[in-house]
């Protein structure tokens, strides 16, 4: 019995419910030897996949000619594609997936200590109480700012805003007016004036 063709196959898991699959296939001139076909075919789908290479295989007395060669990924359509046997691109294959897989963490912390940033300024601002003086004061000022006539022009437009900011976020930890409180101040006279 005489071999002509040579099919090896090699299935490796990716994880993630995910694998990659490569097939050489070989056509086995009538002066070579099937064995050492077979060994450098199968050297040749080992390294495709990055995978240990055994290094002790005798090389064929003539090369085997590659007939087709495939890399499938199940769940995704199956496409012919050139097998990328050089050490370079695998290496910068490494190098771009390490590099995204850095990116992803770090906009994961950056998007983490973000909210925690916001979750601390939501903490860290004092509400407006009416009933207490000095944030009746502090709201006299914000209302200057606003409009420096106020006492005579909309006194009681003054007190209706500040009956309804009341419990707003008012001032931050260090007792500075937040621009969001005078932002609404400014609204609240404007909507009465009109």
């Amino acid at each position: 019995m005489r071999f002509t063709d040579i099919v090896f196959s090699r299935k490796k898991n990716l994880g993630n419910y995910e694998s990659e699959e490569v097939s050489i296939s070989a056509v086995v001139a009538e002066d070579e030897n099937v064995s050492d076909c077979l060994a450098l075919v199968k050297q040749e789908v080992l390294h495709a996949l990055g995978m240990a290479v055994d290094p002790v295989v005798a090389a064929p007395t003539k090369k085997a000619t590659p007939i087709d060669t495939k890399v499938t990924k199940p769940a995704i359509v199956t496409e012919e594609a050139p097998v990328d046997t050089s050490k370079e691109d695998a290496a910068k294959a490494k190098k771009e997936a390490a590099a995204a897989k850095k990116a992803e963490k770090d906009a994961a912390a950056k998007a983490k200590k973000e909210a925690a940033a916001a979750k601390k300024a939501e903490k860290a601002t004092v509400p407006y109480n009416r009933e207490e003086k000095s944030h009746r004061i502090e709201f006299a000022k914000v209302l200057a700012s606003v409009n420096p006539n106020w006492k005579t022009e909309c006194a009681e437009l003054g007190k209706a805003a500040s009956a309804d900011l009341s419990g707003k976020p008012m001032m931050d930890d260090e007792g500075k007016i937040l621009p969001e409180f005078k932002a609404l101040v400014e609204e609240a006279i404007k909507e009465e004036e009109l």
